[in-house]
């Protein structure tokens, strides 16, 4: 009776750990990315991003439909209440975290000033990795970041306003934008 009772207990320990692989395998590798589905886990930074910008559709192959455009305001009222993939936790990305997406392909990240840089040389665009993040609008994505005054001091005879950081995916260039601005948005959350 106690053989039978490890046996059973093995077995139902080796179904565990091998459905426990299985799934793990259906991430798919590219570069630095883990890719299933609508999802994307960056290896690097420990994120779990959306394959597509808010307004898309993951149709099992790629994003479909047009992205949407948002003030900052209404962007960062986005995850409020959202789910997707079964997740809840859904978030607008901090200036660093939509940062990290920027890959300047053969060029290379030149640091414009101290506060933001674009991509040199010869690059494709938009800037993203598009195998991980299809049919990317090659334009404008808000953080959640909100400008400090140091940037503006650097300009003369700016008027100050309510900005926060933007990134560019068509040449990686991030700035500070005006809060009524238009901008798309790709959701993120901390990944497990």
């Amino acid at each position: 009776m106690k053989t039978n009772m490890w046996k059973t207990i093995f077995l139902t320990v080796s179904l565990l750990l091998t459905a426990s692989v299985a799934s793990a395998d259906d991430w798919k590798t590219e570069g630095r990315y883990k890719i299933k589905d609508g999802l994307v886990k960056d290896t690097k930074t420990g994120l779990m991003w959306m394959r597509c910008s808010l307004g898309q559709k993951w149709d099992g192959s790629t994003c479909q439909g047009e992205a949407t455009r948002y003030s900052w305001e209404k962007a960062m009222e986005a995850p409020e209440q959202f789910e997707y993939a079964s997740y809840k936790d859904w978030r607008v990305p901090s200036h660093d975290e939509l940062k990290s997406l920027a890959q300047c392909s053969g060029g290379q990240p030149n640091k414009l000033d101290k506060w933001h840089s674009q991509c040199d040389g010869d690059y494709a665009s938009p800037t993203i990795v598009q195998t991980a993040f299809p049919q990317t609008p090659g334009s404008w994505f808000w953080s959640s970041s909100p400008e400090t005054d140091d940037w503006f001091w650097s300009f003369p005879f700016t008027t100050f306003g309510d900005f926060s950081w933007v990134v560019n995916f068509s040449n990686g260039l991030d700035v500070p934008s005006d809060r009524d601005d238009s901008a798309y948005l790709r959701l993120v959350r901390n990944g497990q």
